[in-house]
């Protein structure tokens, strides 16, 4: 009687075991869809903020850009690289994307880098040249595409491969230079 429990409890064991493993992996395959719509939320954020606080018509207009300014597209871009980062590691931890390095990715860090050393380079109001001015008439457009995504009715997988078009779209934009 004794070996017949032991054998019993042995089997309820494997089986609560089996079941909990197999509940974990079925509720595990779901990304977090409020923490998506934050670093959707922030990322587009940083986008107004561009627009906002450092208006292209003002730089247009001026053919300059101020150290302040400089520092509002530098932490736009940065709230947008950041959100961006943290979105691909969802869908990669998610399988809804690869592992490699996306274009949106590439754009943005040299986008990032490239304002990055011109604010570092900068004293006061710095005039523009043409090849500057069309850089950052690049910049806005490609970012205003970003915008113009229509990711709240989209999945996380269809969002990436939107943004990885947008910035196929502007490749260009990795090899300009703001200096």
């Amino acid at each position: 009687m004794r070996k017949n429990r032991q054998i019993l409890y042995a089997v309820l064991f494997l089986l609560a075991v089996g079941s909990i493993a197999v509940y974990g992996k079925s509720s595990i395959k779901e990304y977090p869809a409020e923490k998506v719509t934050n670093y959707l939320n922030g990322m587009r954020l940083g986008i107004q903020d561009i627009y906002k606080k450092a208006p292209l018509d003002d730089i247009k207009g001026t053919k300059s850009v101020t150290e302040e300014q400089l520092e509002h597209l530098n932490a736009g871009t940065e709230k947008f690289l950041s959100g961006y980062v943290e979105l691909k590691a969802i869908g990669e931890a998610f399988d809804y994307a690869e592992e490699s390095e996306s274009e949106t990715e590439a754009v943005m860090e040299h986008v990032h880098v490239s304002l990055n050393e011109l604010k570092e380079s900068a004293d006061g109001t710095l005039g523009l040249s043409k090849a500057q001015e069309e850089s950052f008439i690049m910049l806005y457009e490609y970012l205003w595409d970003m915008y113009q995504l229509d990711v709240y009715n989209m999945e996380l997988d269809e969002i990436l491969a939107g943004m990885e078009d947008v910035s196929k779209e502007y490749a260009e934009l990795e090899k300009r230079n703001f200096q």
